[in-house]
This record gives structure tokens, sequence and C-alpha cells, in this order.
């Protein structure tokens, strides 16, 4: 399955920046793609976010992304279905972004959210023509579980949600992706979030299914099938910083 996103017609994103300079034409993208304006006008909680906005965040993002050499030695397919996650990661944060009765902001759902929005953006043919659908469900899918490298050991059961994960996407490729929002950042943790990535890709590598999918053991699989009626394990304090 996911060779078959990776695959298939050699799609790129045409704003994806490319060797040698690897320029991010940023200007241009904001002119064309109406879906970044809103996060213009979506704060971030600045204990995790001091950066501010949530299009100051997503600008971030993507330069750490087009910087890091693992990305820029990815074929340019890979490349583009990582950019265009990254880019897409957040969008659907200002849905979702309300202010507690703390007083903080947050924006807890925006991953699954912004998953459904990603299937109307990149098939509507209104501002981009319309992705082939094995590129778009994976990019699709990428924007669901970027926070995954960053709570995963907060869950009861971190094999299930790795191993359920890497059915979908490459989680080599949701490593680079949860690293650029790290890095594309401003908070005081930066380093012990960047340590957790570190720490899924070893795990991952240890269930032999960080390039890969395998095979749900049965007891995993049966609690996968009925995963849809469960709860979302709740998050620790630390943890949910990732979210933010």
């Amino acid at each position: 399955m996911i060779q078959t996103y990776l695959s298939g017609k050699d799609w790129t994103f045409p704003f994806c920046p490319q060797a040698p300079d690897w320029q991010l034409d940023w200007d241009a993208l904001v002119a064309t793609f109406s879906w970044l304006l809103p996060m213009r006008e979506t704060q971030q909680e600045p204990l995790y976010h001091a950066e501010g906005d949530v299009l100051t965040h997503t600008r971030m993002v993507v330069e750490a992304m087009i910087a890091l050499p693992s990305w820029r030695s990815l074929p340019e397919t890979e490349r583009s279905l990582l950019f265009t996650s990254a880019l897409l990661h957040d969008v659907g944060k200002p849905a979702c972004t309300r202010r507690d009765p703390d007083g903080r902001i947050s924006s807890r759902g925006h991953a699954r959210k912004g998953e459904l929005m990603v299937r109307h953006i990149l098939c509507d043919g209104k501002e981009i023509e319309p992705v082939p659908l094995h590129q778009r469900e994976y990019i699709a899918r990428l924007v669901r579980y970027h926070g995954l490298p960053l709570q995963f050991l907060n869950s009861s059961n971190p094999q299930r949600h790795v191993l359920e994960a890497s059915q979908s996407v490459r989680l080599s490729h949701l490593a680079l992706l949860s690293e650029a929002d790290v890095r594309g950042r401003i908070c005081a943790d930066q380093g012990e979030l960047l340590e957790r990535i570190e720490l899924f890709s070893l795990f991952c590598q240890e269930q032999e299914c960080y390039d890969s999918p395998v095979s749900l053991p049965p007891h995993i699989a049966a609690l996968s099938t009925s995963r849809k009626s469960r709860a979302t394990p709740r998050m620790s304090h630390t943890m949910t910083r990732a979210l933010r």
C-alpha cells in the first residue's frame, strides 16, 4: 500500500524547491493558496510556540524541512510529498483553535481536521491541479499522524500505535516531518522534543516498521478494528505541548 503511494505517476508539487539552490518562493505560495491566509490570524500558545501565529510557524517548518540533508537526499516525488505535508500539517488549526478557561490557547483535534481538509484542498482543482489519489491520501495521512512521534510513548500501547500508522505512512517520513515541525518553532524544550523523535525512530526500527509496514499481530489487529469507537488516549501536560 505505501509503495503505491510513493510510486505511480511521478507527481511533484509545483512550488517544491529544487536543487541546486533549494530556493523557497514563500510569497508565491501565500498568493496562490487561500487556505494559508486564516493561519495568519490564528495565534498559538506562546509557551509552546513563541514564534506567534500559525502562518509564521508553517513558514518556519517548511524552511526547516528544506534545509534538512535527510529531506534533500530523498527522491523527487518523496520530497514533494513531505514538502506539501509540511505546508499543510497545521491547516486544521484555524478551525480548531480555542482559548481554554485557564487562558491558554489550544487546538485539539487539528490533525484529524487537517486530514479531512487536505483531501478537499488537493482534489477540488480550485488552486492546484488535482493531486493523484494515492499521493493525496499519503499527504493526508502524514498530516493526521504528524504528532505521533512526540506523543507515542504516552499511549498505553505504543507498539499498536506505531504499527497501525506504519500501514499507511512510512514512519521515517513521519519522523522527518515531525523534526521539521519541532525545528520550526520557538520553545524552551525544543531539545527534549527532538530527543523524543530520535526515540520514536529507534522504537520503530526495533519494531521493524520504520521504512516499511509489518503485518499486524492478531491482538493488535483486533484492537485496530474497534479503534474508531475508542477514545483517543489522554496525553500528559508535557506531551500535549507537541500538539499545541
